[in-house]
C-alpha cells in the first residue's frame, strides 16, 4: 500500500491485472480496510455525513488508481528532490483534489513509517 500511495511509484512495477495482488479492486479493498482500522475518515455525528465521507473516499481512491490519479497529487516540490518519502508526504499534504477524504491521511501515516515496516 505504501508503494501504491507514493505518487512517484504508484502501480509501476506491480502486477495490476484483474485477480492479481495489486489489481485496482483488491488495492481499493485493502485501502478501505486500512482506513477503517485507522478510524478514517473521522466518524461524524450524522450517519448521512459519514456515508458522504465514505463515498468521497471511495471515489477519490478510484480516481487515484486510474492513470491520471498520481498527476493530481501536486508535482515534485522544490528542494525536496532527494527525500523521497518526505516529498510524498508533502505532496499529499498540499493536494487539494483529495483533501476532504481519508486518502491523504492514510498516505501520510503509511509514508511516515520506516520503509521496511510499510512494505510488510
Amino acid at each position: 500500500m505504501a508503494h501504491v500511495l507514493d505518487p512517484d511509484r504508484h502501480l509501476r512495477g506491480l502486477l495490476a491485472i484483474a485477480g492479481a495482488y495489486a489489481s485496482p479492486a483488491l488495492v481499493l479493498d485493502f485501502f478501505l480496510s486500512l482506513a477503517r482500522r485507522l478510524s478514517l475518515p473521522a466518524v461524524s455525528a450524522a450517519a448521512y455525513n459519514r456515508e458522504q465521507n465514505d463515498m468521497r473516499t471511495v471515489q477519490a481512491m478510484v480516481v487515484y488508481m486510474t492513470q491520471q490519479g498520481p498527476s493530481l497529487v501536486v508535482g515534485p516540490l522544490v528542494g525536496q528532490a532527494n527525500a523521497l518519502r518526505n516529498t510524498a508526504i508533502a505532496r499529499w499534504a498540499v493536494c487539494l483534489y483529495f483533501g476532504e477524504t481519508a486518502l491523504p491521511e492514510v498516505a501520510r501515516r503509511l509514508q511516515s513509517t520506516p520503509a521496511h515496516a510499510a512494505e510488510l
